[in-house]
């Protein structure tokens, strides 16, 4: 379920957007390829940067609790994203998806440990390794859209990412639900 969680999160959401975005601008707003490479990259860095208040929220709220949180961010971002058609809106729908990737991303590690032990190092490479390759499904479905539909389906391509964390969400919530129990701290400060 991790892999998965991350998949959607990273590899089929963050990197497949940090590699459609360029287009996007482009070939559905106009935008000559220095802006649209411009927006692209603030979505990558800010899309970078949030992972690092994510983690932070994860550890405090809990992986589980702030996963599913964050899926739903990133529903709202990318609905936002599917039905733009200008620039702004499709902005904010941009940088609320990136705010709900960057933060899944750390939330998802954050339940390695409790998820997996006695691996985490070896997790952690299933999870990034594996969550990594989603990319190559979600693009060419992207383009698929777009094969489809023209030039909107640009914008309509963006509902897979709804859908997906969709299911997100609900994964989220199950491992809150069945996942095991938090292992209980020892307090040192007791033991001297």
């Amino acid at each position: 379920m991790l892999v998965f969680l991350y998949t959607v999160s990273y590899g089929g959401g963050f990197t497949a957007l940090t590699t459609w975005y360029p287009t996007y601008w482009n070939l559905f707003h106009g935008m000559t390829l220095s802006m649209a490479g411009l927006f692209a990259g603030v979505f990558v860095v800010y899309g970078s940067l949030v992972r690092i208040p994510g983690g932070s929220l994860s550890d405090r709220f809990g992986g589980e609790n702030v996963a599913a949180v964050s899926f739903a961010v990133m529903v709202i971002g990318a609905g936002i994203a599917t039905v733009s058609q200008a620039v702004i809106p499709a902005f904010v729908g941009m940088m609320v998806l990136g705010t709900g990737m960057g933060v899944a991303n750390a939330a998802v590690f954050e339940l390695v440990p409790k998820y997996v032990p006695d691996a985490v190092g070896g997790a952690s490479g299933w999870i990034g390794g594996i969550g990594g390759a989603g990319t190559l499904l979600v693009l060419p479905i992207l383009g698929v859209f777009v094969d489809i539909y023209g030039e909107i389906g640009y914008a309509w391509g963006f509902i897979v990412i709804v859908a997906l964390s969709s299911i997100c969400v609900g994964v989220s919530v199950l491992l809150k639900l069945f996942g095991p129990e938090p292992a209980e701290e020892i307090d040192e400060s007791a033991m001297h």
